[in-house]
């Protein structure tokens, strides 16, 4: 979505209050300890004044609006482009001020449609004929969801757009209702108010030595009846709207899971922990597994010493009201609340729809089978939940995977404190444990060597395998899925005569020997057209469904390419229709849609496409604002690879949130491969259908003490291919028998029994390599 959408949307849904209002509270937030100066006028403008522009003001060159003052209000008339702005800058003399603060008056009037935007432009530099390069914008859209909100971005000197921070409103801004906003900037740190309510506070890159101020107005008529630029003279505080910091856990092995400890009681809130599991009273106290009052939530979250992430069990419908009241003075989107009641949940997503949710399903006894997975996949989805926990019956790599493999993030409880069995939880994949017994599990993972990997990377065959085939074709899709690839994905547009068609492109002029839109033909008209190199038919999504339903583990990543509001309830119809609810997923770009199939097929779990990923100063900063844009639609986040992907990663793995990046380069895809990623999107699974990706050992073996220990293992490639071998690369978990390593071989120095785990390792280059490791060996020293 583009960034001038946003802009437009939040400005209609703020309510009014009066400018002494705006300009006491600001000034109140904005202030350090020592007393504030007067605040000194640089600029003000009342244009019920005015009978034309103002002397001084700017307009750009490339304008497709007017802008003019009539009736007492300046009116930038941006109706005529519904994507492209038209702006106007205020006097150039404002371009020397570094620190200031903007308050005016507005309303947004007739939009074209819903979503469209004006916005307050700021940091402008210019080029010839005075048209705007780059800038930060604050976007406020007319009339779209309360979720949408406010925007903040940078548009860039290249064109390309920076989304910083996006937030919503606690309803739409309407359409001829005026509103007041605020931005205080101070050196790189930057606030928006709308109707005294704080929207962004962030941090942003130094201001240029040049940079002036100005409005614009896209698909609407922005009207703005006073404004007012002042000096700021006070620094504002150091930035706290930030994700977390979360404690770090050393390891060696990629996207290790993030550890939940149980408060037994206050003093086990000491142990090393990411994550910290209270129960939730009516009264906002975080209660200990023994019922006794730790702390209130407020003086949690305001601890500036905290490490880590409440994570807080909900047993009934107040204790969310009084979340909804908290949240109103509180930030709580950094919480994960978690419950065994799926209606508790779904009240969750109306009440306190900011923060993420769990749920609970380890006190039930369920089988381990496939119909029991699809059904956890549905309750899960259908509860708005990004997270489920699972009953330990189910703790093992197949279970977990299948979940896994259909965007969900998987949690275990435990209160095991045998070492072999955290060895098994933890070697079974999961993402995240709760456990009593965090310590004991974090020993466990400091023993793993570089570059383990305890869960495998999904592969996505993008488009099927379009190195070696005609992309989005059934057979390029079958030789995928021959390769290994653990998802297939494809993308469909809806044909006039409203019927799902797999097709990349809105026209088919790239991929087929004809032309023209693929919308705008009829089914009978598509099965007329063959690909361009190998002459194959373009498929219809329900050809999709038949060719591979009875493949239990196949699962088809649909993107819906097409905006038509159609193309959702057509799909729903379809999947019903062949009973293939456990083996879909859906992603899009087109965050409308995205929206439409979390409402209409919520039981099908769902991925966010992103092209620009937040790129503030700061990772917590942009680790936040991810998390944000998942919570909308209780999705994954798939973006394209960018440098700090990894370190993202890493942060946002504590709260449930499971990236899907493409990468289409080798050299990319090591990388996040060994860095442990959920799942990689590729054009190239043939590079990879060799790889090792899994590890079967003995439950239990003999060995002499003094002798080499070795063992015969079964590793599992990508492509589903079994080798024997046999493999002397071993960890041996604490509480054993004495032993050493002597020439990179383990030799046990006294009798008794041991826990070992057996590992392989892979080398997918002279430079790049993981390791993998089984299930816990007993194993018997003679």
């Amino acid at each position: 979505m583009k960034l001038s959408a946003l802009i437009l949307a939040v400005l209609f849904t703020l309510p009014m209050i009066s400018h002494a209002e705006v300009s006491t509270n600001i000034t109140s937030r904005v202030q350090t300890s020592q007393t504030t100066a007067p605040l000194k006028t640089l600029y003000q403008q009342n244009f019920a004044q005015q009978q034309s522009i103002p002397t001084g003001w700017r307009i750009p060159g490339n304008n497709p609006g007017t802008v003019h003052v009539e009736n007492g209000t300046l009116n930038i008339d941006g109706r005529a482009n519904a994507s492209a702005p038209t702006t106007i800058l205020l006097p150039q003399n404002l371009e020397k001020q570094q620190n200031y603060r903007i308050d005016f008056e507005f309303t947004l009037d007739q939009p074209v449609n819903r979503s469209r935007w004006g916005s307050v432009i700021y940091d402008v530099t210019e080029t010839q004929g005075v048209i705007p390069n780059s800038y930060y914008q604050f976007t406020l859209r007319a009339d779209t969801s309360a979720k949408n909100g406010t925007e903040f971005g940078r548009r860039k000197s290249n064109g390309s757009w920076d989304v910083i921070e996006t937030k919503g409103y606690s309803e739409n801004i309407h359409p001829n209702q005026w509103y007041k906003a605020s931005i205080v900037v101070s050196g790189q740190r930057v606030q928006h108010y709308l109707n005294n309510q704080l929207m962004q506070d962030t941090e942003i890159e130094k201001l240029s030595a040049k940079g002036g101020i100005g409005f614009s107005a896209t698909g609407l008529i922005l009207k703005i009846k006073k404004l007012h630029v002042f000096e700021q003279v006070s620094t504002l505080p150091e930035l706290k709207n930030k994700a977390s910091q979360v404690q770090d856990i050393p390891s060696n092995v990629g996207l290790a899971p993030t550890i939940i400890q149980t408060i037994v009681s206050a003093n086990s809130a000491m142990n090393i922990a990411n994550q910290q599991y209270y129960q939730l009273d009516a009264n906002l106290n975080l209660i200990d597994q023994a019922g006794q009052l730790v702390e209130h939530l407020q003086h949690y979250l305001n601890n500036p010493k905290r490490q880590t992430i409440a994570v807080l069990e909900v047993k009934d419908i107040q204790v969310l009201e009084a979340l909804k009241l908290f949240s109103k003075t509180q930030d709580i989107s950094d919480i994960t609340l978690l419950s065994k009641n799926e209606e508790i949940l779904k009240s969750a997503h109306q009440l306190v729809p900011q923060v993420r949710t769990t749920l609970d399903l380890s006190a039930e006894k369920l089988k381990d089978n496939q119909q029991t997975l699809s059904n956890i996949l549905r309750r899960t989805n259908q509860a708005y939940a990004r997270i489920v926990i699972l009953p330990e019956n189910l703790a093992n790599k197949s279970s977990i995977s299948f979940i896994q493999r259909h965007l969900m993030t998987v949690w275990m409880k435990s209160s095991t404190s045998q070492v072999q069995d955290v060895a098994y939880i933890l070697t079974s994949g999961v993402n995240g444990v709760i456990t009593t017994q965090s310590p004991l599990f974090t020993q466990v993972l400091q023993q793993f060597p570089k570059n383990t990997l305890l869960r495998k990377p999904f592969i996505i065959g993008h488009r099927g395998v379009p190195d070696l085939e005609d992309e989005n074709t059934l057979e390029s899709a079958k030789h995928a899925v021959v390769l290994g690839a653990d998802i297939v994905e494809n993308d469909i547009y809806l044909t006039k005569d409203q019927q799902l068609v797999v097709m990349h492109d809105a026209t088919v002029d790239r991929t087929t020997t004809a032309t023209g839109k693929i919308e705008e033909m009829t089914l009978a008209q598509v099965k007329q057209l063959k690909t361009k190199n190998k002459g194959y038919q373009i498929p219809t999504l329900a050809e999709y469904f038949s060719a591979f339903k009875k493949n239990p583990y196949f699962v088809l990543m649909i993107e819906m390419k097409s905006a038509n509001p159609a193309l959702v309830p057509k799909m729903q119809e379809e999947i019903k229709k062949y009973q293939v609810e456990n083996q879909v997923v859906t992603t899009s770009f087109n965050t409308a849609q995205v929206a439409r199939a979390q409402s209409q097929i919520s039981e099908i779990s769902r991925g966010l496409l992103v092209g620009n990923m937040p790129n503030s100063r700061s990772v917590l900063a942009n680790a936040k604002q991810i998390n944000a844009d998942v919570q909308k639609y209780n999705s994954t986040y798939n973006p394209a690879y960018r440098a700090d992907l990894v370190a993202l990663l890493e942060n946002t793995k504590h709260r449930g949130i499971s990236f899907w990046p493409w990468a289409l380069d080798a050299e990319t895809f090591k990388k996040l491969y060994i860095a442990g990623t959920y799942g990689i999107t590729t054009n190239s699974s043939q590079l990879y259908s060799k790889y090792i990706v899994d590890i079967q050992a003995p439950k239990s073996a003999q060995v002499q003490r003094g002798n080499p220990v070795s063992m015969n293992v079964e590793l599992k490639q990508q492509d589903g291919q079994e080798l024997n071998e046999v493999t002397d690369h071993f960890v041996v978990l604490a509480g054993s028998p004495q032993y050493e390593f002597k020439n990179g071989q383990l030799y046990f120095l006294e009798k008794g029994t041991a826990y070992i785990l057996a590992g392989y390792k892979y080398q997918m280059d002279a430079q790049n390599y993981y390791q993998i490791f089984s299930t816990p060996v007993k194993v018997t020293v003679k």
